[in-house]
């Protein structure tokens, strides 16, 4: 059967997802069976999007669990419809008891009726038998005639061409020493080989058989190997075929070098099935933020987002489906906050519709050009290769051989204004593709910031710090891509132990900054001092967004992480009764106007070292210099005319969740009841990325 995209999917979740839409106005994830045996884990409800029944069919996605629930050595099964069916666990991370936290599950679905949903338990059972299927029946053709013909078209006007056959290609990675496996079972196998083509360009195969004789293959175009002697931008045509079969054919595309794109082939059709998940348990094992779920999201965002995918060029290789190019652009943007508005909708939903705009979404993350491979050393450029990397073009000796050029396809990458697009996607599906975006991105926010603040930091842990010197908006994005990498890598590997140490190094130097911190900054201690704009001026929305990360940290487990958002309560809720309408302002004048334009860190020739500039250290000061030097609200709300309250508001939540603390819960309600701009229910329902409300901290 000829091999299909998983694009095609979308017809059938935007027929199912608008009825919904239609009928409700708002739209809220099901309600998934709840566990009630001793050996139940999770449920979930899994639905057949098609008018037409649906045959038993091979599915794989991605599962958090609690600790403790599954038990070392544990094995699942799935119960849907009374029938216990066998589930495959490739387990990814343990907790320190050997317990599972995250796996990549595949089962074999039974078959559906038109437009069925089954409730489904996972539950433990003994460790699934039976050998793993083989990938060596795929690499003698027999099943598997998949092949890439790429034309170049080179400057002079020629044409260069380029033929891969992956039968070979699997062959040979099976035959390795270590062949690289990510599901292995008897439900799925899957294995990854990469393929180098010219200079800084290569294909990356993840190919995966299914026990019913199916397969599925990852595809991704990269053009992302760095320090590299040649490279650049590269002009081509692709045509994939499978047993002769054109199944994806692209021309002129131009790929900038260190800009990948991706794409997901079927033998047969594609399963339209939707998966929704158990969000609620998502939260308490505190791997998301604490969403509103009760509240869910309108659905005419979710139609805007069907509209869009409608829209010509939506989901064409590199395209942007949505994601601001120009990251520095500063707004009320849907792609900025702990996650993405995409994600939050597609949180709150689970709506099949609301899936695929933030797989999308995450689909565009590979174009950005923030890629940075190492092929030498077979990981993401990063400080333990070379502790003074730095990517841009003011890099010199330590500098990329071939910079990133300032022509790509309109993307520019900031770490103070990138969204986080490939973390929920990984949850939900155990995608290599989605993990590797997720790495990509954790490695840029390291290497693209300055050398001389990553290990300039007063007492320095390391090459790695990104909160010292940052604008804050920066260290709190930067930290939820590394802490969310450090989470979601295979235990053992690279990537893991990396952006596991580097999560340690900068939350440990943060908290061992808190005395230092709080003699300088006196009865309103609570802040990083940060550069912003403005000498005299600290950003309390910043410290927000910052905490956001901080209170996703600590309930992933970081303990010097909750001992920062512990301390950091004075200053956060304190502010609400001290400062009042100021609070929930742009800036709030905590320096001396003396200070200057170049921010709160200064270099002390005396010492020859960065330092702190000094702050005020009383609440009746910083309110009197705000009033001198405002903008100031005084007793109403003219500046605070953007989403302040509702960032105050979350980051209250996120206190009140890891350390609950008196002072938080009454300036939560303060701020609830205040009236200050975009605070009320009807505000928060159009931003949901930030509806994140207070629950009790997490077992």
């Amino acid at each position: 059967m000829p091999t299909r995209h998983i694009a095609l999917l979308a017809p059938v979740a935007l027929a199912a997802s608008l009825a919904t839409a239609n009928a409700q106005g708002m739209l809220r994830a099901p309600t998934p069976p709840a566990a009630k045996a001793a050996n139940d884990v999770v449920g979930l409800i899994i639905e057949n999007l098609a008018a037409k029944p649906l045959p038993a069919s091979p599915i794989t996605f991605g599962q958090a669990f609690l600790p403790g629930r599954v038990p070392a050595k544990a094995g699942l099964i799935a119960r849907i419809d009374g029938k216990d069916v066998p589930v495959q666990v490739d387990a990814k991370t343990t907790y320190p008891d050997g317990s599972l936290r995250m796996a990549v599950l595949s089962l074999i679905a039974p078959p559906m009726a038109a437009h069925a949903k089954a409730p489904v338990m996972l539950a433990t059972a003994a460790t699934a038998a039976g050998g793993a299927v083989d990938l060596a029946r795929l690499a003698d053709d027999k099943g598997f005639g998949l092949t890439v013909d790429l034309t170049f078209h080179q400057e002079d006007g020629s044409a260069a061409p380029f033929h891969l056959d992956a039968g070979p290609l699997l062959a040979k990675a099976l035959a390795g020493e270590k062949p690289d496996y990510w599901l292995r079972g008897p439900i799925a196998s899957e294995i990854r080989f990469d393929a180098p083509v010219t200079g800084s360009f290569h294909i990356v195969f993840d190919v995966r058989a299914y026990a019913d004789g199916t397969t599925h293959t990852d595809l991704q175009f990269a053009n992302d190997y760095a320090m590299q002697k040649a490279g650049g931008a590269v002009k081509y045509d692709v045509l994939v075929k499978e047993d002769g079969k054109i199944v994806l054919q692209y021309r002129n595309l131009v790929q900038f070098q260190y800009e990948n794109w991706h794409r997901t082939l079927w033998s047969g059709t594609v399963p339209p099935v939707n998966l929704a998940r158990d969000v609620d348990y998502l939260e308490r094992i505190g791997v998301i933020a604490d969403y509103d779920l009760a509240a869910g999201a309108p659905a005419a965002m979710v139609a805007e987002e069907a509209k869009q995918m409608g829209q010509p060029g939506f989901g064409a290789p590199l395209a942007t489906n949505g994601v601001t190019q120009y990251m520095p652009m500063t707004g009320a943007r849907p792609d900025i906050g702990p996650t993405t508005r995409a994600n939050a909708i597609w949180l709150l939903t689970q709506d099949p519709m609301a899936a695929a705009y933030a797989l999308w979404q995450g689909e565009a993350a590979a174009g950005i050009p923030w890629h940075f491979w190492n092929r030498e050393a077979g990981t993401w450029l990063n400080t333990d290769q070379n502790p003074q990397i730095w990517t841009d073009p003011r890099g010199g000796a330590n500098g990329l051989t071939q910079q990133v050029d300032g022509k790509n396809n309109g993307w520019a990458p900031d770490t103070a204004h990138q969204p986080d697009l490939s973390f929920v996607p990984y949850l939900f599906t155990g995608s290599r593709f989605n993990l590797d975006e997720l790495n990509a991105q954790a490695a840029f926010s390291i290497v693209s910031t300055w050398p001389a603040m990553r290990s300039g930091a007063p007492d320095s842990t390391g090459p790695d710090n990104v909160i010292f010197g940052n604008q804050m908006r920066g260290g709190a994005w930067s930290l939820r891509e590394i802490d969310e990498a450090a989470w979601a890598n295979p235990d053992g590997s690279v990537e893991q132990k990396y952006f596991s140490k580097v999560a340690d190094d900068n939350w440990h130097w943060l908290a061992g900054q808190i005395p230092t911190l709080t003699k300088m900054e006196g009865e309103a201690h609570g802040y990083v001092i940060a550069t912003f704009q403005y000498g005299y001026a600290l950003a309390p929305w910043q410290q927000d967004y910052f905490s956001s990360s901080a209170a996703q940290a600590a309930k992933l487990g970081n303990s010097d992480a909750r001992a920062f958002l512990a301390w950091s309560t004075n200053f956060l809720a304190g502010s609400v009764f001290k400062l009042g309408h100021d609070s929930v302002n742009y800036v709030i004048a905590v320096f001396p106007r003396s200070v200057g334009d170049n921010g709160q860190i200064t270099w002390d020739r005396a010492k020859n070292g960065w330092s702190y500039a000094q702050p005020l250290k009383t609440w009746a000061e910083i309110a009197e210099n705000t009033k001198r030097y405002g903008p100031s609200n005084g007793s109403g709300w003219g500046r605070s005319d953007g989403d302040y309250g509702q960032l105050a508001m979350l980051a209250l939540a996120g206190i009140q969740s890891v350390a609950p603390s008196e002072a938080a819960g009454k300036a939560y309600e303060w701020l609830q009841k205040s009236g200050a701009p975009y605070t009320d229910a009807n505000p928060l329902r159009h931003t949901p990325e930030f509806d994140i409300i207070p629950r009790a901290p997490h077992s």
